[in-house]
């Protein structure tokens, strides 16, 4: 009776540890999918590589994955940008490329884009493990939701 008692303490054991350091590990294009099927992002452009760097001033090579929306004109601010770093230490450098974003837009619509400086400075940020998400939307709380949603399913 002792044997089996100890063998099931150790597999309840082990089964708790490795449940509370398991990584998310999913590809962004399932996040992405996600989020997609879910809502509409108007207003909003699949971005490329270039974009990244364009906007964001990011080497793609240097993540582990990306999705990118970019706004459809020049007057729109709507955005989304899903990022999985390889590793932590990049997730702090990603949140001041989104900042320095964020400001640079704000810049740019300071004094006639009203709408435009609100949804800005409502902007929507969420890091979870290896993964950064920003949104900014009239909807942005609802996406940041899905996004959270799309990690946890």
């Amino acid at each position: 009776m002792g044997k089996k008692l100890f063998v099931t303490i150790i597999m309840v054991a082990s089964f708790v540890i490795t449940g509370c350091t398991s990584e998310i590990n999913k590809p962004i294009s399932q996040i992405e999918s996600y989020i997609l099927d879910n809502c509409k992002l108007d207003g909003m452009i699949k971005g490329d590589s270039k974009s990244l760097r364009r906007f964001y001033g990011i080497n793609p090579n240097d993540l582990d994955g990306f999705a990118i929306y970019t706004p459809k004109s020049n007057m729109d601010v709507d955005e989304m940008l899903i990022v999985k770093v390889n590793e932590s230490s990049q997730i702090e450098i990603i949140e001041d490329s989104i900042d320095d974003r964020v400001n640079k837009q704000i810049e740019n619509f300071n004094g006639y884009g009203v709408e435009q400086v609100a949804l800005l400075e409502n902007y929507e940020i969420k890091v979870k493990d290896k993964y950064i998400f920003y949104v900014v939307s009239k909807d942005a709380e609802n996406i940041k939701e899905l996004f959270k949603e799309s990690i946890k399913s």
